[in-house]
């Protein structure tokens, strides 16, 4: 998931990359977007909860997978964040 939303500039990973650095949650940032408003909608119509992080002005969006997490659920909330991108 990491390798694929840094394909997207404007999609800021905020969790570090090396794999020693890291575990299942990812938090990123999408430059421009209200993430209180966009998670609410987010879980609502596409089922993906996501959090919003705004604590300290960090206005970023968290993501925590599990080992039962497919995939194909994984590569869907990519392309949420995607679609999210092409709002803007």
């Amino acid at each position: 998931m990491k390798s694929e939303i840094t394909k997207y500039p404007k999609i800021e990973l905020l969790t570090p990359k090396g794999e020693d650095c890291t575990a299942a949650i990812v938090t990123v940032r999408i430059k421009g977007i209200d993430v209180v408003k966009r998670c609410s909608h987010i879980a609502y119509h596409d089922n993906v909860h996501m959090r919003g992080i705004y604590e300290n002005d960090l206005n970023g969006i968290r993501l925590a997978f599990a080992i039962f997490n497919t995939t194909e659920e994984i590569d869907h909330a990519v392309q949420i964040l995607k679609r999210e991108i092409d709002k803007k």
